[in-house]
């Protein structure tokens, strides 16, 4: 069938489908990584324009980060005798950061005429301060997008810097444990995959591909449109915010804006017609340079960015002596003006 004939295309034909072409390169930072951006083709219908991410053509993902952290501010808390030393709470900052964020959010929705829960899917990480930070965000949503659930997803926790000790506690069925101080939890939800550990940050670039693969095939699979989400929430951390705009746009890192506490990037999925029969989707982010209050790691609806949560895009290699990962983001003269409280910990190169 036609139907049929359009899901073949997307899967095996690599000639018109660039979802898997893949280059290996290496950057001035030291890292090596599969540049490859998560798009499909499929049978001309009708054409999508592609204005700016604030216009709601099409589907759309917005990947945040999670609130300022308590142990942060607080790092006798690290130090207490607890067996979830990696699963800091918000702080109380945290909470202010993630209750604007929804506010802000909720508006862009309503502006855009999203109305419906039924028309957004939230994943989160399993970490508190995610979860914190997601339903937060939720409880400031209104006409009816409150009911949207906290699908916690394990494909985009933190990444692994500790030898997997701070994801020991992490199980696969913790959403059980969680729903109880947090109602708003799907706990029907499976998690696309759960990461391997250790890992390390080139596994991680790895890892947040494969969750951009699995995401499109669970939720914006051209063979089941229906089911397709208009919008798409994931509350995560620093590197999985950076790690899957890279995944899903192609873009390098030095593109890509540094995630600072409750920083907003929008995918918008957009389309260019290859010939009079197919079109090719992908996903698109607000160049920084361009549109500076653009939605690549957006912080200006933050009142107090605070001044510990330092904003990451650091997936250089660690320098031996200060233990400091090295710098991967924009130029620092480009961007050290959208940082008014903690600037990214920029390296002798920037």
């Amino acid at each position: 069938s036609l139907f049929g004939r359009r899901c073949y295309l997307w899967i095996m034909t690599p000639l018109i489908v660039s979802r898997n072409s893949t280059t290996t390169t290496t950057n001035a930072n030291g890292i090596t990584a599969n540049s490859r951006a998560v798009s499909t083709t499929t049978s001309h219908s009708s054409s999508v324009t592609t204005n700016s991410s604030r216009s709601n053509n099409g589907p759309s993902i917005f990947v945040i980060r999670h609130g300022d952290r308590w142990d942060y501010n607080n790092p006798d808390w690290a130090n207490s005798d607890t067996s979830r030393k990696g699963d800091s709470p918000l702080s109380d900052l945290g909470h202010v950061q993630a209750l604007e964020t929804g506010v802000f959010l909720d508006s862009i929705l309503s502006k855009e005429g999203i109305l419906d829960a039924d028309a957004i899917t939230l994943l989160c990480s399993p970490f508190l301060r995610c979860i914190q930070t997601a339903n937060e965000i939720l409880r400031q949503f209104r006409h009816g997008r409150e009911k949207v659930k906290i699908k916690l997803e394990h494909s985009v926790w933190e990444m692994d810097g500790h030898d997997g000790v701070n994801h020991r506690h992490i199980r696969k069925d913790i959403s059980q444990e969680r729903f109880l101080y947090f109602p708003r939890i799907d706990t029907s939800h499976a998690p696309l995959f759960i990461p391997n550990l250790p890992e390390s940050k080139e596994e991680s670039l790895t890892r947040f591909q494969r969750v951009m693969e699995a995401i499109h095939q669970t939720y914006y699979n051209d063979c089941r449109p229906n089911n397709n989400p208009q919008v798409l929430i994931i509350v995560t951390h620093a590197a999985a915010c950076i790690g899957i705009v890279k995944a899903a746009t192609g873009k390098e890192l030095h593109e890509i804006t540094p995630a600072g506490p409750c920083s907003i990037y929008r995918l918008q999925k957009k389309t260019t017609e290859i010939d009079g029969s197919n079109n090719r989707h992908y996903w698109d982010i607000d160049p920084y340079w361009r549109i500076p209050e653009g939605l690549n790691g957006h912080m200006q609806h933050i009142t107090n960015a605070g001044q510990v949560t330092i904003p990451w895009n650091n997936y250089g290699p660690r320098c031996p002596i200060t233990k400091r990962s090295k710098y991967t983001g924009p130029p620092r003269s480009e961007i050290e003006g959208r940082f008014p409280h903690a600037q990214p910990e920029y390296t002798d190169s920037t």
